[in-house]
Parts: C-alpha cells; sequence; structure tokens
C-alpha cells in the first residue's frame, strides 16, 4: 500500500472510485476518481486489463459521474464548482468540455445512437450535443 499523494496512477486508480459505468454491449467499463487531479479508466470488463487511462486537470476534485458509448466515447462530470462536463472520443482526447451547472450534477447518461448525452442532477436535466 501506498500513501495516496504520492500514489502513481499509470496502472490504476489511487484514490476513492465515485463513479462507474458500462457500455451498452457490457464488454467495456469506465471509472472515475476522487481527488484534486483525478483520473479516469477505461477497462476490459471481462478481464480487468486496463485499455485506456485519461488525466482530468487540476482543480476537477474528483470525477462525479462517467458513461461510455459502444464506441468507447466517454462523457464525464467532475466536481468542480462549476461541475464542468468533458466528453473524450475513443482515443482518449478530449474533444469538448463546458461549464455544466453551480448545482451538483449527479449522472450522465448517452442517447444510444447518437453524440448526445444528458446530465442530471439538483433541480436541471440539461440535454447536450457532444
Amino acid at each position: 500500500m501506498t500513501a495516496k499523494n504520492v500514489a502513481r496512477d499509470q496502472n490504476h486508480h489511487t484514490d476513492d472510485v465515485l463513479s462507474i459505468a458500462l457500455c451498452p454491449k457490457g464488454m467495456t467499463a469506465v471509472s472515475g476518481q476522487n481527488g484534486s487531479s483525478p483520473t479516469i479508466f477505461k477497462w476490459d470488463a471481462c478481464t480487468g486489463e486496463k485499455m485506456q487511462r485519461i488525466k482530468i486537470g487540476k482543480g476537477a476534485r474528483g470525477i462525479a459521474a462517467v458513461s461510455i458509448t459502444e464506441d468507447g466515447w466517454v462523457c464525464a462530470v467532475d466536481m468542480h464548482n462549476e461541475h464542468q462536463v468533458y466528453v473524450y472520443d475513443g482515443d482518449g482526447n478530449c474533444v469538448w468540455k463546458e461549464k455544466g451547472d453551480t448545482n451538483k450534477i449527479f449522472d450522465c447518461c448517452w442517447d444510444t445512437n447518437t453524440k448526445r448525452f444528458a446530465t442530471v442532477g439538483v433541480k436541471h436535466v440539461y440535454f447536450w450535443n457532444g
């Protein structure tokens, strides 16, 4: 065991996992962790092997919600005061980032056939075109 402040997050989470989701086919999982500069991992849901690591910038405070499409696109919401919403393509590149809401966002979910998704939280539901 290694202390959180010196642990390396290259291969696995080093802090509490706050969010997890499966792709619609159940083959790929995505998870997000707590921390000032949190990490999102994509995993093979059958073997548990790491497929991809996505590092979020400092100040995010943690990943409150994640969702993944069949083709590996990831939507994530951080715990920053503005609850920023991120979209990453299948290669892990950030293709979109926007302020969410000052109210807490609890979850996000992709539309099955498009690059549209929704976020839900305290007193709101938003629909986005990623």
